[in-house]
């Protein structure tokens, strides 16, 4: 289906793009608020960084690509999902800058929806990784030297 290897990863995709969109849409792109402007920029960095190392070679979706290899360098070597770190501090700047109750449901669906994305890529690499589980052992999920 258009390209994803399952009704789950194309429907957790929807989710994350329609959920993201709508905070985008109903809120200003750029806090008003200093400190949240500075941590909006700041928590773009390791996801534009990931996709540098990447060389745009990323999925969005929960699949492994064909031709798809192991980066533990960059932004990796201490953190599992930059881009979803970028997309979760992110968006939760934005929340807070506009803040309603409908667009806190939106943020919580799309960290739902991001959590059992990160879950399903770990398992799929677990297998298809000699090493991942090690990198794993070593590493934090999102939030370096936390969580």
């Amino acid at each position: 289906m258009f390209g994803f290897k399952s009704l789950k990863s194309f429907l957790l995709v929807l989710l994350q793009l329609i959920t993201a969109a709508y905070i985008l849409i109903t809120g200003k792109i750029f806090p008003d608020d200093l400190i949240l402007f500075i941590i909006l920029i700041i928590s773009l960095l390791p996801g534009i960084y990931a996709i540098l190392i990447m060389k745009f070679n990323f999925n969005i979706a929960p699949d492994l690509k064909t031709g798809a290899i192991f980066v533990s360098r960059g932004p990796y070597k201490y953190i599992r999902h930059p881009m979803y770190s970028t997309l979760i501090i992110s968006m939760l700047c934005l929340v807070i800058n506009y803040f309603t109750i409908i667009r806190l449901i939106a943020y919580l669906i799309l960290i739902t929806a991001l959590f059992i994305k990160m879950y399903l890529e770990e398992n799929i690499l677990s297998k298809e990784f000699e090493g991942y589980k090690e990198y794993i052992l070593r590493t934090k999920r999102i939030i370096p030297f936390i969580y």
